[in-house]
């Protein structure tokens, strides 16, 4: 007696390509060097949370965990860098608040801050602070918008990059008190 199996052609498909993909499934990961890219100088924040993490994850994962600053374009940089990676989980990437602001500020983004990544975690909560030199005679913002638009020159006041979170911050302060400040991107 002879039995006759008829699979359908998907069926088969799907078989013919477990098959082929099982040399892949048994390998392990990660094989080498894991890339983590702070889009900042280091010491800045997000080179801060990455060194923070590269030694435990290193230690976990049982592979070297390198951190990259590719600082530049307010973070843009190193974000273009990593969504241009291969996706194969050896380049991960410290996501900030930037990118969420890049889409209405850059014309010719060349990466989706939804769809070009795998988001994995939260790794912290921060607050923008406004901080003033000791001789500015100024205990809260209404103070300070009061004073700044006292001075004949105006003042300016430093901002990571152009066109980032505390940039457009200071943009608002700016047209809702009628201030004259002059942002000037700094390190």
């Amino acid at each position: 007696m002879t039995l006759h199996i008829r699979l359908p052609h998907t069926a088969m498909l799907a078989l013919l390509l477990a098959c082929l993909f099982l040399p892949v499934a048994a390998q392990t990961w990660p094989e080498r060097p894991i890339r983590l890219i702070a889009s900042t100088t280091p010491g800045g924040v997000n080179d801060t949370v990455a060194r923070l993490i590269a030694e435990p994850l290193s230690e976990a994962l049982k592979q070297s965990v390198v951190v990259d600053n590719k600082p530049g374009a307010g973070g843009l940089l190193g974000t273009e860098i990593a969504a241009r990676a291969t996706a194969d989980g050896y380049t991960f990437s410290i996501f900030t608040d930037a990118n969420t602001i890049f889409p209405s500020t850059q014309k010719n983004l060349k990466h989706s801050p939804l769809t070009s990544f795998a988001h994995i975690s939260v790794l912290g909560r921060g607050s923008h602070v406004l901080v003033v030199h000791s001789s500015v005679p100024a205990n809260n913002l209404r103070e300070l918008i009061a004073w700044v638009q006292q001075q004949p020159k105006g003042v300016s006041a430093a901002v990571p990059s152009y066109g980032g979170p505390q940039h457009l911050a200071l943009e608002t302060i700016k047209q809702k008190m009628h201030a004259d400040i002059t942002a000037i991107p700094y390190k």
